[in-house]
């Protein structure tokens, strides 16, 4: 949901998450389903910790190395094939930038 500002926030039970960028509203969803609210709506849902990465998405750097988020950790995918023993595919990656990236602890190798 939004106000006539530019921020996105999820709603989770009676509170707002705040949505930090793009990439991590893809990994939960799309721009299709931001539903606007009035500004004096929105004031109403008390404020909750930003929202981070879903669990178990699919993110690629902007060098092109493959991450799957666990726990809150970025783990990195080694190749392809590894990807393909997970069950995973190439479609299901989401691109997000190096700031984005960084809101992440580092894991093992996924």
């Amino acid at each position: 949901m939004k106000g006539t500002g530019s921020d996105v926030y999820l709603l989770e039970g009676a509170g707002k998450r705040h949505v930090p960028s793009r990439a991590v509203l893809d990994s939960f969803s799309n721009w299709l389903h931001v539903i606007p609210i009035s500004d004096q709506e929105l004031a109403a849902y008390p404020l909750m910790p930003a929202v981070d990465f879903r669990e178990g998405c699919l993110l690629a750097s902007p060098d092109r190395t493959a991450y799957i988020v666990s726990r809150g950790r970025k783990h990195p995918v080694a190749s392809l094939q590894r990807l393909a023993e997970l069950g995973r595919s190439v479609e299901e990656i989401i691109p997000v930038s190096w700031e984005d990236l960084r809101r992440l602890k580092e894991g093992g190798p996924a």
